[in-house]
């Protein structure tokens, strides 16, 4: 049994105007998510953890940094390549690329490529399901944090629980939110979900 903690890294000034997609432009945390981080690591202080992987885009590593200096550097925790919508905001996009976005809502395969030349839901999947796989596998009794990317996380679990990919939103992943995934046997339970709740301000 291996209990993975999928952590979406601190909030961005691309997150913080209208939502811009990011994908794989190289943006820093802001100050908030900065914040967020700290918040991050008081609330995870006393589990302990065996391994850590983390996106090699900064935002993600400077939301580690704040865990742990002892990280292992991981590609297949990239954010899904947006292709041409990087920067744009969710209405910018459907605006300008409103066939490929309509497909990208719409699709029952994951087959639709972001953009237009970036990846696919299933390209992007299958990556992050490898990881899961090796580190379950490597791992076993272990609690493994992992730090990576809304879609990213968003996909992983679409997948992994056979939802429909034009559904994967449904699966919330706020900024240095925490999901819980214990995977066991080929088996997966997802036990929390969007668990932001360190970002509370306290009395």
């Amino acid at each position: 049994m291996t209990i993975f903690y999928l952590i979406r890294h601190g909030e961005t000034e691309h997150n913080a105007n209208n939502n811009a997609y990011c994908g794989r432009t190289d943006v820093q945390l802001n100050d908030e998510g900065h914040r967020q981080s700290r918040a991050l690591s008081e609330k995870l202080k006393n589990v302990k953890f065996t391994a850590f992987y983390v996106s090699p885009l900064t935002r993600a590593k400077q939301t580690m940094s704040y865990l742990t200096e002892d990280y292992s550097v991981e590609e297949r925790l990239l954010e899904i390549d947006f292709g041409k919508w990087e920067g744009y905001t969710k209405e910018e996009i459907s605006e300008r690329f409103s066939k490929n976005w309509s497909e990208w809502q719409t699709t029952s395969k994951g087959d639709v490529k972001a953009g237009g030349n970036g990846e696919t839901m299933l390209e992007a999947y299958s990556r992050i399901k490898s990881l899961i796989d090796e580190v379950s596998i490597k791992f076993p009794q272990s609690n493994v944090m992992i730090v990576a990317h809304n879609t990213i996380i968003r996909l992983l679990l679409t997948g992994l629980f056979e939802a429909k990919w034009s559904k994967y939103r449904s699966f919330k992943c706020a900024n240095t939110s925490v999901a819980v995934l214990k995977t066991e046997n080929d088996k997966f339970e997802l036990l929390k979900i969007n668990d932001d709740i360190h970002l509370v301000e306290k009395d």
